[in-house]
């Protein structure tokens, strides 16, 4: 019974950075609203008049006007990231009691840097096959993805991409694979078959990183991001591979793949041969990495 509820709290904990997460989200949300209620109240009491985005905020819908939503949502998204990397650090290196990373060099040498890049985009490759697939799988599901993502300022606010391509890979990875993974390893800790252990607690973390999208089609496909950046955190005993991984995943997925689907026949049968290259692609990366050493923790 003892060791039953040791496990349970250990469950608890690996939600817990993604309950935090979107506490923290929420916070920033009615931060941004209140500075501007307290913007519009000053301008009144001084005689002036109501412009921009309190006058936006008059509206009863405000939040339904898609220029306001997209602004305060692409904030919201830079505001969140930049705030929780520290937050963040400081749980991993306290909480989980790490010790303070090597160099950078220490941990990229040999064919680090290239089978995690190779790796991320087979990842970004099929991500976007998937997305396009699910139109046809998910409808509803992908119009909502669709809403989410032109609602956020992806690929048009500078602060989003920002905050997707730059910030995002280094918060998200501390929080996944950093600090979830660290509580998914005390959950599976004391099992005999190391390999089940390791792949128990990386469904885990990835099955959070998912849930942290907060939608069923971005969600799904981190999964599966989610899954191999955690193989290659355990595989170089490191953080730095994953963030440079989950970097080149959101840079290409912005500023590259559309280039290429563009120039692609829009039929299932081309979108069908993408995902088979990005299938290949992984498993080159797989090969290339299987004569990898083990690095050290940085």
């Amino acid at each position: 019974m003892k060791n039953f509820w040791k496990k349970a709290g250990w469950s608890g904990m690996t939600a817990l950075p993604v309950v935090a997460s979107f506490g923290l989200q929420f916070a920033i949300v009615f931060a941004i609203l209140f500075a501007v209620y307290f913007k519009m109240v000053f301008q009144l009491m001084s005689g002036g008049s109501i412009n921009g985005l309190s006058e936006a905020i008059l509206n009863p819908d405000f939040l339904s006007n898609p220029e306001f939503s997209t602004q305060l949502n692409s904030v919201v998204l830079l505001a969140f990231h930049v705030i929780s990397i520290p937050i963040f650090f400081v749980w991993y290196k306290y909480g989980c009691r790490k010790a303070k990373p090597k160099r950078i060099g220490e941990v990229f040498k040999g064919r680090c840097v290239a089978v995690t890049v190779i790796a991320a985009t087979g990842l970004c490759l099929l991500a976007n096959v998937y997305v396009l697939f699910s139109e046809y799988i998910f409808p509803s599901a992908y119009q909502h993805y669709i809403e989410i993502m032109e609602s956020s300022g992806l690929g048009v606010s500078p602060a989003a991409i920002v905050a997707a391509v730059i910030v995002a890979p280094i918060g998200e990875e501390i929080m996944c694979r950093g600090v979830i993974f660290h509580y998914a390893g005390k959950l599976t800790n004391g099992m005999k078959n190391k390999t089940a252990a390791f792949w128990i607690a990386n469904i885990i973390q990835a099955f959070w990183f998912g849930v942290l999208h907060a939608n069923f089609i971005q969600g799904s496909y981190a999964f599966i991001i989610g899954l191999v950046l955690g193989i290659l955190k355990e595989k170089y005993n490191s953080l730095y591979p994953a963030i440079l991984g989950h970097f080149a995943v959101n840079f290409l997925s912005s500023f590259v793949m559309g280039y290429i689907f563009l120039a692609l026949p829009e039929t299932l049968y081309a979108y069908a041969m993408a995902g088979v290259v990005g299938i290949v692609i992984l498993l080159l990366a797989a090969w290339l990495g299987k004569e990898e050493k083990r690095g050290e923790t940085p």
